[in-house]
């Protein structure tokens, strides 16, 4: 995603979790060095709405307020983070198909075909981790992805690919980048 596709997308979480505080309440906060302080406190997102001096509070009702519901806050708080999770997976899951269909369609073309040739005679078809036959040809980087060069694509058998790709294999003193 672009920075501009993370902002819109933001952008519309906010938007459709905007609370315009319709419903308040005043409350006592209690401060970390025991001071107290009266707000009025949304009871939708659990937002802080403004600051009430005491003085303004008839006398006797200070004592009768409740607390401040920071639960209530951090509910909100949950449930607008839980949407905006699932609304990033849903993009990062469309791009990552769209990109794994144009990869498929990359793997079958004369350039990808001659490119794997080369890699599996230069490493005498053999896994360059392991030395079994090699069934794959992975990408130490996408840098230059459909113009890739030969010293950035290694043979590797299915075991040491699928182990490439969980981040968990090592070729000599550097590391098999995932790709």
């Amino acid at each position: 995603m672009t920075p501009e596709q993370i902002n819109e997308l933001n952008e519309r979480i906010d938007a459709q979790f905007a609370c315009g505080h319709e419903a308040t309440e005043l409350r006592v906060l209690t401060k970390s060095n025991g001071s107290t302080e009266v707000r009025r406190q949304c009871r939708r997102c659990g937002g802080m709405v403004e600051a009430v001096k005491k003085r303004v509070l008839a006398v006797g009702v200070l004592e009768r307020l409740p607390e401040w519901d920071e639960a209530l806050r951090k509910r909100w708080q949950d449930t607008v983070d839980g949407a905006r999770q699932v609304a990033f997976r849903q993009v990062r899951d469309a791009e990552r198909t769209t990109w794994f269909k144009e990869h498929d369609a990359y793997l079958r073309t004369p350039r990808w075909r001659s490119l794997r040739q080369q890699v599996l005679e230069r490493d005498d078809w053999l896994c360059q981790e392991c030395h079994a036959p090699a069934e794959h040809i992975h990408h130490l980087t996408y840098d230059h992805y459909g113009e890739e060069r030969l010293f950035e694509l290694v043979a590797l058998c299915f075991s040491c690919h699928d182990e490439a790709h969980d981040g968990a294999l090592s070729r000599g003193d550097r590391r098999v980048e995932q790709g």
